[in-house]
Order: structure tokens, then C-alpha cells, then sequence
């Protein structure tokens, strides 16, 4: 069955969802198995779950339908093209983080994906050096998915990057970033953080 045919529409919808004064129609079986954050909305005695109408307040309305749009399709158009001229690296990154917000898990690694592609084609236009805060200002520090992918590629270009003034001011602003970045030249390459251990006695 396609379930796109049902992707904002009126027929067997019994949810509504509404966003900067957008309104797209859902579906209770749809949001609440793939969401545990709209499961416990739905299925508790949350006012939404009683009315029918969840309201997304602090969210874009764009990234709202991104989000809608895989729950029935299992993908979404990452090129930002709902938001006008936004940098396809901005709009998976904020994929990323409303899949995240409310606990959509497939969705999450999905906007990774396409984030890493995005990051991959577009690391040497302007929107790459504000990609790097949105990341970092988005993410707690344990949540590597973005910016090891930011590190990364920052690694893989950094000669190019640091003739950018505009990326010289990332690296002295965002907390944390500067800091990933030695770790990955001193690590030849691994992010992953490991404990020390004592050449002598063995002991972490």
C-alpha cells in the first residue's frame, strides 16, 4: 500500500497536526508507531490526545511536513526546497534535530545521511562555516551523529577553510568545535574518545 496517498489527507485522519499556522491532517496509527513522544501524547490524558490536535508551536513548518512526510513514506526532500533558498546542510540538520525532539529513530539516521551528502557536496560554500554552530548550538556533546561529520570534513579541508575568515570566527565561537577538531588531527583520523590507561600498572 502507498501510504503517501494518505499523507495529509481528510479520509480515516483522526489527528491534526498544526504548525505556524499550517494544518495537516494525520493519523493516529501512523505518528504513534514510529513516535514514542506522539504515542504517549495520544495515549495518555495529554489534552492533544483528547481533542485530536497537537499544536507544534516552536517548530518549522517545513521540517514539520518533512518529518509527516516520512512517517508515511519512510523519506523526505532534503534539498530545503519547502524553505525557499535554505542550504540543504540547514534543512537535514534541523531534520535531524525534530526527529530527535520527538523520538522518530529511522527518521534521525535518515537526515544524517543526507546531512553527510549535503555536507560532502556544499563544505566549501559560504552556508558550511553557519552550518557549524547550528550543529553544535542543536546537539548535546553526546550526541556525535552531525558534528563528527562537521569534524570530519572540516579535517578532510582545513587548508581551504582557515583562508575563510568567516570560519576562522566558527572556530573561536562555537564551544567545543576547535577542541573536536585536534582531537581528530591527534588521533590520526578516529573520533572516538578513549580512556587513558596507565602504561604501568594498567589501570584506566
Amino acid at each position: 500500500m502507498n501510504g503517501l496517498i494518505y499523507f495529509n489527507s481528510s479520509k480515516y485522519s483522526d489527528l491534526k497536526i498544526r504548525c505556524e499556522g499550517q494544518e495537516f491532517n494525520a493519523h493516529k496509527i501512523v505518528l504513534c508507531g514510529q513516535s514514542k513522544y506522539f504515542s504517549a501524547m495520544c495515549d495518555g490524558d495529554w489534552k492533544e490526545g483528547v481533542d485530536g490536535v497537537i499544536e507544534l508551536k516552536e517548530d518549522d513548518a517545513s521540517v514539520v511536513k518533512a518529518m509527516l512526510h516520512f512517517l508515511y513514506r519512510f523519506d523526505y526532500d532534503g534539498s530545503g526546497n519547502d524553505q525557499g533558498r535554505v542550504s540543504p546542510m540547514f534543512f537535514n540538520s534541523r531534520v535531524y534535530s525534530i526527529a530527535d525532539k520527538y523520538d522518530v529513530p529511522a527518521l534521525r539516521l535518515l537526515a544524517k545521511e543526507k546531512f553527510e551528502e549535503a555536507v560532502g557536496t556544499c563544505w566549501n560554500m559560504d552556508d558550511f562555516v553557519h552550518v557549524i554552530p547550528e550543529v553544535y548550538d542543536s546537539t548535546p556533546p553526546t550526541d556525535r551523529g552531525l558534528r563528527d561529520i562537521v569534524v570530519k570534513v572540516t579535517h578532510e579541508h582545513i587548508k581551504t577553510l582557515l583562508e575563510k575568515k568567516e570560519f576562522q570566527y566558527a572556530i573561536e565561537e562555537t564551544v567545543g568545535f576547535a577542541a573536536d577538531i585536534i582531537r581528530l588531527m591527534a588521533g590520526g583520523g578516529n573520533l572516538v574518545r578513549r580512556k587513558y590507561e596507565c602504561p604501568n600498572c594498567n589501570n584506566f
